[in-house]
C-alpha cells in the first residue's frame, strides 16, 4: 500500500483513532494497533476501525490501492475500464457486480480493490453522488 491508498483508507476511521491504523512503509501492510481497546466493542466504537482491523487481522489476504491503473492477475488494467465510476473489486471468494468473475485479483491476494485517485463515485440506485468514504468503506 502506498502514501496515497493509506490516506484513503484512514477517511473510513474516525479521527480519533486514525493513528492506531499503522503503515509499514517498508512492507506497505497495514496493522491496527488495539492495545486499551476491546476488541468485541470496535464494531461500536467505530465501524471503519472495525472494518480496517476485520481486513488486516482475517486469514485471506487482501489488497487497497488508490491509484488509476492496477496489476490485476492477468495483467495491467485501467480502473475506469472495469467500472466507469472509478472502483475496481475483484474477489476470489465472490461474484463481481456483473455476476461473473470478470476481474481476479493480483497474485497473492484474495480480493482487491482499487479506486481512481481522483473522481466522484455515483450511487447508481439513486442517482446521486457518493461521499468518496463511502464508497471506499462500501468497497
Amino acid at each position: 500500500m502506498n502514501v496515497v491508498s493509506y490516506e484513503q483508507l484512514l477517511s473510513i476511521v474516525a479521527q480519533e483513532y486514525q493513528d492506531r491504523v499503522i503503515l509499514n512503509s517498508e512492507t506497505g501492510v497495514v496493522h491496527v494497533n488495539l492495545e486499551g481497546l476491546d476488541p468485541e466493542a470496535l464494531r461500536s466504537l467505530d465501524m471503519g476501525l472495525w472494518l480496517v482491523n476485520s481486513m488486516v487481522t482475517a486469514d485471506e489476504h487482501y489488497l487497497f490501492e488508490v491509484k488509476d491503473v492496477t496489476t490485476m492477475a492477468n495483467g495491467l488494467l485501467h480502473v475506469t475500464i472495469a467500472d466507469p465510476n472509478g472502483v475496481l473489486n475483484a474477489s476470489k471468494g465472490g461474484l463481481d457486480a456483473n455476476g461473473t468473475y470478470t476481474h481476479v485479483p493480483k497474485e497473492g491476494y484474495d480480493g482487491q480493490v482499487a479506486v481512481l485517485k481522483s473522481g466522484e463515485f455515483l450511487d447508481t440506485k439513486k442517482g446521486t453522488k457518493n461521499v468518496r468514504k463511502s464508497t471506499i468503506f462500501h468497497e
